[in-house]
């Protein structure tokens, strides 16, 4: 009988960067989504992993794909979505 038991999951999911929150100089979070049925959905927030210049870089390649329209078919309603992950349409704007 085995008393341990090791699982290897090996699950990816690739995103695409629908949005950005902006901060003064830079962003506080990107808004990142998956596609399904050629729609865009949102899929929540990631506010790690960015150092000063990494944000930067970023911000310059975001820059030029800015537009009014709202990029995600979905958006939470509120922040009572899992972790306060909710972003409304007025966000989106900013």
């Amino acid at each position: 009988m085995t008393t341990w038991l090791k699982f290897k999951i090996n699950k990816a999911q690739e995103f695409v960067i629908g949005g950005y929150k902006p901060d003064a100089a830079s962003f506080q979070s990107i808004l990142v989504g998956y596609y399904k049925t050629k729609k865009l959905l949102f899929a929540g927030k990631v506010r790690e992993g960015f150092n000063p210049y990494v944000s930067a870089k970023l911000l310059e390649a975001m820059r030029p794909c800015l537009t009014s329209k709202c990029s995600f078919a979905n958006l939470p309603s509120s922040r009572t979505g899992h972790f306060g992950e909710g972003i409304t349409i007025d966000e989106m704007k900013e």
